[in-house]
């Protein structure tokens, strides 16, 4: 049994597929042992971890997918093993260590569903840590935003989903930090309108996602959650202060915010004010890793 990530580590500098067939080899517990001395390993030494990650990816083999509108989603035999690696730095905030790894499975020749939301998360959580999002970030974030609507309607398109479901998608998700740094690229472009709708959007998707997630958690009938899930934005917000997922002064916050938005669209107010459109971008950011359990 391979108990540390360094026992790999020596097999691949002698044999470099050693880690592939030895991962292939272990069992559902082996490998679950494996991992967590890996994400253990990561930590203590993300440096000298990414030419190991690098040849592993180089030495995997090709798996052929499905292909929808032109585009066929090919995976690798261990896919799992290095979007775990780039899942782990994304969540310690390595952003460039996550990049590299996703970049490389693209370049190799992957284009899983899995991947390229993952890269594209990795993108935008880069972006947004960074607390200013500036011009020069544009093509990294068009990108992103590329990737990830590939992602999505591959996903749709390969298992139909009713927009109860649809809203639970990974890629759902982080289309929603993608509205949200629209948001922002406007906001310093100071398009006010226009910031302040995609910032709004970003608001509204969260709220969706998040009352389709706790419908889903309750197990309930699907055709009651569809159903459910088509209901106007206040009364989901509603709900979900009657729960306790939102707070009160983020429910006060939001109703305020919607306030201004129906003066905004129905023509009582011309355009935002720069103060109100920048509080709709950081209540998007408040939203969005709300209810993740």
């Amino acid at each position: 049994m391979l108990k540390k990530l360094q026992d790999v580590e020596k097999l691949v500098e002698n044999e470099p597929a050693g880690i592939l067939e030895q991962v292939d080899s272990l069992s559902e517990e082996e490998k679950n042992h494996l991992f967590t001395n890996y994400e253990e390993f990561m930590r203590s030494d993300p440096e000298d971890v990414i030419p190991l990650l690098k040849m592993g990816i180089r030495n995997d083999e090709i798996i052929r997918g499905a292909e929808y509108s032109g585009v066929r989603y090919d995976t690798l035999r261990f896919s799992g093993v290095w979007n775990n690696a780039g899942i782990i730095y994304m969540n310690n905030k390595m952003y460039e260590k996550g990049k590299e790894i996703y970049s490389l499975m693209i370049e190799v020749g992957v284009f899983d569903s899995s991947t390229i939301t993952n890269y594209a998360a990795v993108i935008l959580n880069g972006m947004i840590s960074k607390h200013v999002i500036e011009e020069s970030d544009e093509p990294d974030f068009e990108y992103a935003k590329e990737l990830l609507f590939k992602a999505f309607m591959f996903d749709v398109k390969a298992k139909p989903r009713r927009k109860a479901d649809a809203a639970l998608l990974p890629a759902y998700k982080n289309m929603i930090y993608v509205r949200n740094i629209e948001s922002e690229l406007y906001y310093n472009k100071q398009l006010y309108f226009i910031s302040f709708i995609l910032g709004w959007i970003s608001v509204e998707m969260s709220l969706i996602r998040i009352f389709c997630k706790i419908m889903k958690d309750q197990k309930g009938e699907k055709k009651i959650r569809e159903k459910l899930s088509m209901w106007n934005i206040q009364s989901i917000l509603d709900i979900l202060y009657a729960l306790r997922i939102i707070t009160k002064n983020l429910y006060v916050e939001i109703n305020s915010i919607n306030k201004e938005r129906n003066k905004l669209i129905h023509g009582t107010i011309i355009n935002p004010t720069p103060g109100l459109t920048k509080q709709v971008i950081e209540l998007g950011r408040k939203l969005i890793p709300l209810y993740n359990p």
